[in-house]
């Protein structure tokens, strides 16, 4: 059985065939995150993408935002594994920080993969099904450049195509528009009559004043869309009015019969004839506008499971969960790729495995908000990042299943079992809880380090920019029964009342303040910067982290320090801007770094002494900050002699692999579009380390030197090496004084 988009004639056009185990279509983020993923394990993979440019939303074309405005409510949660990687080296490689430069990157990365090749400018537009089996048999494009065809055949097929449309034509079973369940969501009556669309423009600054008359063909007005869409272009043009601008339509009718142009167009003759800032943009002009609008309820597969707004809210476990999502939840009023209008979560949220495959057509899997889930929990798989993660893991799923030749191999627990297994040991996070690796040979091992910091404070450290603030909170890790005071440095410049309140913390990983354990004020004098002590005396339920609300009358600032450890972070208190998004969840915003590299944090002392930073962290099975900072941090250091962690066994065993996750600064979370990085590689990040093992003669012997080293994770595999001691030796950092290092691990 054949399903065709167009019917072409077959006679006149050249055919050519491929044969490949994985087809993935659509070379978005999470096209890529797919194709890689599955030519890493051993599949060969055609990548098909219908435009001549790679990134898809995110990319040259679309330029819709990667990433949101506001952190989440926690802020150790950039996406890790493939997508890290990929972000490093657009950090790294980008130069010219804009979409080209992301372009070429992207391109430079995907065909150093030995089994994936990539066919741009290819549309497809017909799904061969064998409907015995209910499996696509290959799927056929036809090429823009010269109307060529191609026929891919393949074992399975990924549908990243940025709309469903494989997944449509191939007749899996799925749902267009509000489903039925939610119809009720949505209080306002003409909510479900409104369209929802985006779109781009960039503004340029023109030599002079350019007149503009809207064009008649223009069916809408500006005026007529939500509040929160104007606010939202507003705020955007108020940061810097010439670059890249979304344009959100949500406005009565017309549905997706909307073109880009039209938004662009009736958005532009408000701002040039009709807003306040009209005199302003006088010598303005759009330069370009995009092609491509994105729809919001477009088609959503139906898998096994399908994600509903209340495993989002109350952060559902899955035996079956791949990966995890961050994104805000949707509200009747809510954007496409803005946070105006929705509602931040208390956590992250498990995406189910059960609903990143077809339940009708046996090899297809989705990802992002195609997959399968309510209109309303789409949006929130909507986002970049939590699509990359869906691309991994349905990548993945399909190389492993492509070893096996069972038609129903998806819904096979161990082969489930199996991919997450894989997906950790690619440092890709799969669930909330944590993954114990049986395998990892450390876990047997006893750690000896170099040394360790014992406190908050390095013994050497540099001074940051003041913060300035007259409420704030401050996030620190307690590891003790008991606290007895705490130690701010604050520069104030009249006598002041500084108001303190001590909470512990709740809800997941005690990453959100909670109950209140103590509290009080303390007298200020007028300074201009001293160690300020606050005697708090309270015993502390339970590890994991605590919060210092403070509150003056008047401005105070507190002194930082550049390059802090994980787990100490400023929380300022919301302003107006932060309105955009409802938070219920706290009165306060975290202060990450904007730039690759350790946020500025609090000059904070805590007695007794917290120890939060030991090797025995590398142990776990945490590639960041959970309730607890869970990495191994040395002392100051200037490298003049290398920092080590020494990892003992009682007999001698086999090691013929280890892998090893680097601090990355999982708080910083990168920038909605593209730019230059003045420091192009994390901070955090070891640079130099050698990897040394004593053979039955007791003489240590090299395995590995690795020097400039740019990643956050990495694999090493190597001859077998019988031993019972292996030391890794790191020698610099690309810019902290200390070494740091989440996990270490050796398999056979």
């Amino acid at each position: 059985m054949k399903l065709s988009a167009k019917n072409f004639n077959k006679t006149e056009l050249k055919i050519s065939s491929e044969r490949k185990q994985v087809i993935v279509i659509g070379a978005g983020i999470s096209g890529i995150c797919a194709a890689v993923a599955a030519a890493r394990q051993g599949a060969s993979v055609a990548l098909i993408e219908q435009r001549n440019s790679l990134g898809g939303r995110i990319g040259s074309e679309c330029r819709f935002p990667f990433e949101d405005i506001n952190p989440p409510n926690f802020p150790y949660s950039r996406e890790s594994g493939l997508l890290d990687e990929i972000l490093l080296l657009l950090a790294l490689e980008n130069r010219e920080g804009n979409y080209l430069g992301q372009g070429r990157v992207l391109r430079n990365f995907l065909i150093k993969e030995p089994r994936l090749e990539i066919f741009l400018n290819q549309k497809v537009f017909e799904v061969d099904l064998e409907k015995s089996n209910n499996r696509i048999a290959a799927v056929v494009s036809i090429s823009s450049v010269n109307s060529n065809r191609k026929h891919f055949k393949g074992n399975y097929f990924i549908d990243c195509s940025g709309g469903g449309f494989i997944s449509q034509m191939a007749g899996a079973e799925g749902e267009t528009g509000i489903d039925q369940m939610e119809k009720n969501i949505f209080s306002k009556n003409d909510f479900q009559s409104r369209a929802r669309i985006a779109t781009t423009i960039t503004i340029a600054r023109a030599e002079q004043s350019i007149p503009f008359e809207c064009p008649s063909w223009v069916r809408i007005k500006w005026l007529e869309n939500i509040m929160s869409a104007k606010l939202d272009l507003m705020e955007s043009l108020s940061k810097n009015p010439v670059g890249d601008h979304n344009l959100e339509w949500l406005g009565p009718g017309l549905k997706s019969n909307i073109s880009s142009e039209e938004i662009a167009w009736a958005t532009w003759d408000y701002i040039k004839n009709h807003s306040p800032m009209k005199d302003s943009f006088k010598p303005m002009m759009i330069e370009n506008i995009s092609p491509f609008t994105f729809v919001r309820d477009g088609f959503r597969g139906t898998g096994d499971y399908i994600l509903k707004p209340k495993d989002i809210i109350e952060g559902k476990r899955f035996s079956d969960s791949v990966a995890l999502g961050r994104a805000p939840l949707d509200t009747e009023n809510g954007l496409l790729f803005s946070s105006h209008g929705k509602v931040f979560l208390h956590q992250p949220f498990e995406i189910p495995f059960r609903c990143l495959h077809s339940k009708t057509i046996h090899n297809l899997l989705w990802t992002g908000e195609y997959s399968s889930a309510t209109s309303h929990a789409s949006s929130s798989l909507n986002h970049p990042p939590t699509s990359a993660q869906m691309g991994e893991a349905a990548g993945l799923a399909a190389a492993l299943a492509s070893e096996s030749k069972s038609l129903g191999i998806l819904r096979n627990k161990s082969l489930i079992k199996k991919l997450q297994k894989s997906l950790y040991r690619r440092n890709h996070q799969i669930s909330l809880d944590l993954f114990s690796d049986e395998e990892n040979l450390v876990l047997d091992a006893k750690i000896s380090p170099s040394s360790n910091l014992k406190s908050f404070l390095p013994s050497k450290y540099s001074t940051g920019k003041p913060l300035l603030f007259s409420r704030g909170m401050i996030q620190f890790p307690l590891c003790t029964k008991t606290i007895q005071r705490i130690q701010l440095f604050l520069e104030t410049r009249h006598e002041i009342t500084l108001e303190w309140r001590l909470l512990e913390g709740s809800s997941h990983n005690h990453a959100l303040p909670g109950v209140c354990i103590g509290s009080g004020s303390v007298r200020v004098s007028k300074n201009h910067g001293k160690w300020v002590e606050i005697e708090v005396n309270s015993t502390i339920k339970s590890h994991g982290w605590h919060f210092l609300e403070l509150k003056s009358s008047e401005p105070i600032r507190l002194h930082t320090q550049k390059d802090a450890p994980p787990g100490i972070l400023f929380h300022r208190s919301k302003t107006n801007a932060d309105q955009a998004a409802k938070n219920p969840y706290s009165e306060f915003v975290p202060v990450v770094s904007c730039c690759p590299e350790p946020p500025n944090a609090p000059l904070i002392k805590v007695f007794p002494s917290q120890s939060p930073y030991l090797s025995e962290n590398v142990m776990l099975s945490n590639n960041r900050p959970t309730n607890l900072p869970n990495l191994w941090v040395s002392q100051s250091t200037d490298f003049k002699y290398p920092e080590y962690l020494d990892f003992q066994w009682k007999k001698q065993i086999l090691i013929s692999s280890v892998e090893i996750i680097f601090d990355s600064s999982s708080e910083f979370l990168f920038p909605r579009r593209p730019k230059v990085f003045e420091n192009k590689i994390i901070s955090s990040l070891v640079k130099d380390y050698n990897l040394y093992f004593q053979n039955k003669f007791g003489h240590s012997k090299k395995i590995l030197e690795i020097r400039n080293n740019s990643k956050g994770f990495q694999i090493h595999k190597f001859e077998p090496v019988r031993t019972n001691h292996l030391e890794l030796e790191i020698i610099s950092s690309h810019g902290i004084n200390r070494a740091q290092l989440y996990q270490f691990r050796a398999f056979k």
